[in-house]
């Protein structure tokens, strides 16, 4: 019987970690044209000379779209810039905006390479004067999220399979073992 249960609990555990975080990479299934950019922020009211990251996620993350595909641009770069960071997290894409002046500028990101179906969504920079009366070491503007990413959901996902498949290998155990003796 305790043979039977460590074989189990061996077989499961390599499944799960094997197999669900390999669904993650590109050897599965070719993955579908994205459906949707969505925006950490879609109005943002900034001094001049702060920067803020904007984050975007590709809706699915496993979105068939390359780092070089994902563009930022800036409607008035006298207001604001944008510049396109590296995202450690796949299906996602950072924008790091910089305040220039006083004045409004929309950013964009955007992925044009979609067969004549281009992708966009926009967050409006209203950038007022700095206030001299503003400690700089007390942010007082919201930060985008970080979400956990799809990495973080697969090492959940395989730690409650593990979790799981050990308190049901544990259970028939014990039916096991009640019906013999």
């Amino acid at each position: 019987m305790k043979r039977f249960f460590l074989v189990g609990v061996l077989v499961v555990g390599l499944i799960a970690c094997f197999y669900v975080p390999a669904l993650a990479q590109d050897g599965g299934p070719s993955p579908a044209p994205p459906d949707e950019i969505i925006l950490s922020a879609t109005y943002l009211e900034l001094e001049v000379g702060e920067t803020y990251r904007l984050i975007a996620d590709i809706i699915p993350p496993t979105a068939r779209v390359s780092y070089d595909d994902i563009k930022w641009r800036s409607s008035d770069d006298t207001v604001a810039t944008v510049n396109k960071r590296p995202s450690p997290e796949r299906g996602t894409s950072i924008g790091l905006i910089r305040t220039q002046g006083i004045g409004q500028a929309v950013i964009t990101v955007y992925i044009d390479d979609l067969s004549n179906d281009p992708l966009s969504a926009e967050c409006i920079v209203v950038v007022g004067p700095r206030d001299p009366t503003a400690d700089p070491g007390d942010p007082t503007r919201p930060t985008p999220p970080t979400g956990g990413g799809i990495i973080n959901d697969y090492v959940l996902l395989t730690s409650l399979i593990v979790l799981f498949s050990s308190f049901f290998m544990i259970t028939f155990k014990r039916l096991i073992t009640k019906r013999i003796s």
